[in-house]
């Protein structure tokens, strides 16, 4: 995956929260999976819990408004409403939260075929603003929550479901270690 991030300037712009006014999130994946395909599920909004990180609920009031929940890590629910702005069928999606939702997003994502014919290129560009303003930006970069770092994840999370069929993961694992287990340091 790609990104056109500059982790010094942006961070800085993060502690500002100024970072959605002038530098959308760009990132980028290659999907071994025939584009119509990639978009035809994606456009069906309602399937983007089957693997998107944190994502509670799309819900399709219209063909093209939508009601999003998502719930984070902390048990803290954020909802929206979104509208396709913008749509090239088998290529391209536009969004844009509606006026007074809780969380003010647009972007788009594109889906274009790879070189020598490996699959899909699935491009997203987003722009964001979370509510609770500068500190709140600030404490969901910190803990991986942050729109940026869930748009990374969840791209590399698309890619594995629909390259296999499920979503990798290590919740509710265990470590592989036993209770009360000796060390090396513990026998000497």
């Amino acid at each position: 995956m790609q990104k056109s991030i500059n982790p010094t300037t942006d961070f800085a712009k993060n502690l500002r929260g100024h970072y959605h006014e002038d530098n959308p999130s760009r990132f980028a994946v290659t999907i071994n999976q025939p584009q119509q395909l990639i978009y035809s599920f994606f456009r069906n909004f309602e399937n983007l819990s089957l693997f998107m990180k944190d994502l509670k609920s799309v819900i399709m009031k219209t063909d093209r408004v939508s009601h999003w929940i998502i719930r984070l890590k902390n048990g803290m629910e954020v909802a929206w409403d979104a509208q396709v702005t913008a749509e090239r069928p088998g290529e391209m999606i536009g969004w844009q939260s509606l006026e007074g939702s809780e969380v003010e997003t647009s972007g788009s994502i594109w889906f274009s075929p790879a070189p020598a014919g490996r699959g899909t290129v699935v491009s997203l560009t987003m722009d964001f603003k979370i509510p609770g303003g500068p500190l709140t930006e600030v404490i969901t970069m910190f803990t991986g929550e942050d729109p940026e770092s869930l748009a990374h994840i969840n791209l590399r999370r698309l890619k594995a479901f629909l390259e296999t069929g499920e979503v990798p993961t290590t919740e509710g694992q265990p470590s592989g270690r036993e209770k009360n287990a000796e060390t090396i340091t513990d026998k000497h």
